[in-house]
């Protein structure tokens, strides 16, 4: 696992799943109140009038997700699955857009993942 950076005193969004085909949606405003196994996260970056959406993505064999740290912290952990397939560097585990407008991020958001090499479609 290894740390995105630090998220305190910003509102997020956040889907996360909690069972093996159930999502759900979660908010806070720290790292820490991110909940285990979350596929995206959006937060609103007042300073510069615009959004972020962080969406971590499947590259060959490994699939990642976001986590709590400690403080502050927003944690991106790669798993395959299996104990046999092990890596230890990726050309791509998260996919971070920014933009102005709302909807228009999520349509960008939603959209970009086919276009982020070695994913898997859905």
């Amino acid at each position: 696992m290894n740390s995105l950076g630090r998220l305190s005193g910003r509102d997020f969004l956040s889907i996360f799943r909690f069972k093996t085909w159930w999502s759900t949606m979660w908010v806070g405003n720290s790292g820490p109140n991110l909940q285990i196994e979350t596929q995206w996260v959006l937060f609103d970056v007042p300073k510069i009038r615009s959004y972020v959406i962080v969406i971590p993505i499947i590259e060959g064999s490994f699939r990642s997700a976001l986590h709590p740290g400690s403080d502050g912290h927003v944690m991106i952990c790669a798993e395959s699955g299996s104990s046999q397939v092990k890596a230890s560097n990726f050309d791509a585990i998260a996919y971070v857009h920014v933009c102005d407008n709302l909807l228009s991020l999520m349509n960008v958001g939603s959209a970009s993942k086919s276009k982020v090499p070695n994913q898997v479609s859905s």
